[in-house]
């Protein structure tokens, strides 16, 4: 009992308070900054339901990611499941707006956005089940922390996304726009 105590109060610092925040942000920005452009990727391709579409790819990926994530985190260390998944979505949310704007309109660039969404979906899945593994082995206010950096950063990116289309507003506004978001 007295080593969980002693345990518990190292554990609880401002720093883990913010990485918790951070990582538990940094886990769904992919998403939510999907969800905050859902307008941009309707017109640049209209032919297709994006609102509906979208989800479907990032759904399945993380439903078929569940099914080997016990496997994989026995074979990839925590770290890597972590820091290679916010590298990988780092890299595919630079690359969404940009490949939407060169190749709209068309069925491959289409095809293209849902292979990227695919592989956002299992990192995203990846990160946050590593993450609340991570956080299950400490006092319950680190998986709240987690929890509540997602909802601060997924408001926080609305709140970007609406300043980011005032800024931007005008013919070419939206590709700039949503440049400055990403």
């Amino acid at each position: 009992m007295v080593r969980y105590t002693i345990k518990e109060k190292e554990v609880s610092t401002k720093i883990a308070t913010y990485y918790f925040l951070y990582l538990g942000g940094g886990s769904l920005v992919s998403w939510n900054a999907i969800l905050n452009s859902l307008d941009y990727f309707e017109k640049k391709f209209s032919d297709y339901s994006v609102a509906f579409i979208f989800p479907v790819a990032v759904y399945l990926a993380q439903f078929l990611s569940s099914l080997v994530m016990t496997r994989l985190s026995e074979r990839l260390p925590l770290n890597m499941r972590i820091i290679g998944t916010f590298a990988i979505i780092s890299v595919v949310l630079a690359i969404l707006p940009i490949e939407a704007a060169f190749l709209k309109e068309t069925g491959f660039g289409f095809q293209v956005l849902m292979v990227l969404l695919f592989i956002l979906g299992t990192c995203n899945n990846i990160c946050m089940s590593s993450l609340t593994g991570l956080s299950s082995q400490l006092p319950g206010q680190y998986s709240a922390y987690i929890f509540l950096g997602t909802s601060l950063l997924g408001l926080s990116l609305s709140l970007l996304r609406e300043l980011s289309s005032y800024l931007f507003s005008g013919s070419q506004g939206s590709n700039i726009s949503v440049l400055f978001f990403f």
